[in-house]
């Protein structure tokens, strides 16, 4: 059964925006958050902010010059310098922006911030020379200067934020800023698309959406991830412009290199203004005797794709068994796990044991 999901023409922010996002005036008096203060209560705005960091390191921050002020962070900072490290900031309520400085760059280094809503990402760069940004993309060039000040800004809000590296480089240090906006809306296409979806053929990815109408519709951006967070870009899709008709389109990746791809479209209209489709995941291309277990980690189901699966069973951490049952003529088994705790599960197919992680 295809599920309809429509996105109307507008971009709204519904709630008081707060009087406190970082600006040239009043940057140098913000709040260089220490790392030892998360989870932090912020005096910008009423928000808690908290970070999860994962394989990052820190290190002894140094001062830039912005302007005529000698800008410094908190010391230690988180020190960016390794493209699987991340830097995650989850927010009590939804942030419209948030400003990082990032000092020691060198001309090689390019940061990735996504966020948890649909909505496209822009940079703004408080005070920098040489560095270069494309939607949540930040680039370091060749006269890039020792340093940065940059706002994300997300005109629907979210309350997540994730910053990535592409670990070259001698590594930026990074300092969050006291200094958040918040608000909560959200980001919507120029298009009414009625369905999304992929599946694996002939060891190839086949993706295809429709929409209902189109207005100002340039094209569509196909992007592919293997974990739901980092994008890459992998071909683009010519809109209609303006039409009030169904409108179908295709597009084949060539080249799946995991058990478990996502897709999503990016939709961009004549203006450059942007936003994201909705994620879905993909089975990759495997042989038909292979078992695959998807998504992984998991929220609210576990699906079994593959032939001749003769017995399925679940167990928790300490060996207890939740879910047992034998399957012989079966294929894309799905299992609720909506109601499990979050934590670390067992689920054996066959003779074969799966670890599955429940978000």
């Amino acid at each position: 059964m295809k599920v309809k999901f429509t996105f109307l023409f507008l971009t709204l922010c519904l709630s008081v925006v707060i009087q406190a996002q970082c600006t040239m005036a009043n940057y140098m008096a913000a709040v260089r958050i220490p790392i030892a203060s998360y989870p932090y209560a912020a005096t910008s705005a009423a928000v808690t902010v908290s970070a999860a960091i994962v394989g990052v390191p820190t290190l002894g921050n140094s001062s830039y010059n912005c302007g005529p002020d000698l800008y410094g962070g908190a010391s230690p900072a988180w020190w960016l310098n390794g493209a699987t490290q991340t830097i995650t900031l989850t927010f009590s309520q939804p942030v419209t922006s948030l400003t990082f400085l990032i000092n020691g760059t060198n001309a090689t280094e390019v940061f990735y911030i996504v966020s948890s809503s649909t909505c496209g990402l822009s940079i703004s760069n408080l005070c920098s020379v040489g560095f270069t940004s494309v939607g949540g993309t930040v680039t370091a060039g060749p006269t890039a200067g020792l340093g940065s000040i940059i706002t994300v800004n997300n005109p629907g809000g979210a309350t997540m934020y994730r910053m990535t590296h592409n670990g070259l480089g001698a590594g930026s240090r990074v300092t969050l800023l006291d200094c958040f906006a918040l608000g909560s809306g959200s980001c919507i296409l120029p298009i009414e698309l009625m369905e999304f979806s992929g599946k694996c053929k002939n060891d190839i990815v086949d993706l295809e959406w429709a929409t209902a109408m189109e207005r100002n519709n340039s094209y569509f951006t196909v992007e592919r991830s293997m974990n739901s967070y980092e994008w890459e870009e992998i071909g683009t899709v010519k809109g209609a412009g303006n039409s009030a008709s169904p409108k179908y389109y295709s597009f084949t990746d060539p080249k799946p290199n995991n058990d478990v791809l996502y897709y999503r479209l990016r939709q961009t209209d004549y203006n450059g203004e942007f936003a994201n489709s909705k994620i879905i995941s993909v089975n990759a291309c495997k042989r038909a005797s292979e078992i695959i277990v998807y998504p992984n980690p998991a929220t609210n189901e576990i699906i079994i794709d593959g032939e001749n699966i003769e017995s399925v069973q679940l167990n928790d951490a300490y060996g207890s068994e939740l879910f047992r049952k034998g399957i012989f003529t079966y294929n894309d088994l799905k299992i609720d796990i909506s109601s499990l705790e979050k934590g670390i599960y067992f689920l054996r197919v066959n003779d074969k044991i799966h670890k599955i992680v429940k978000e």
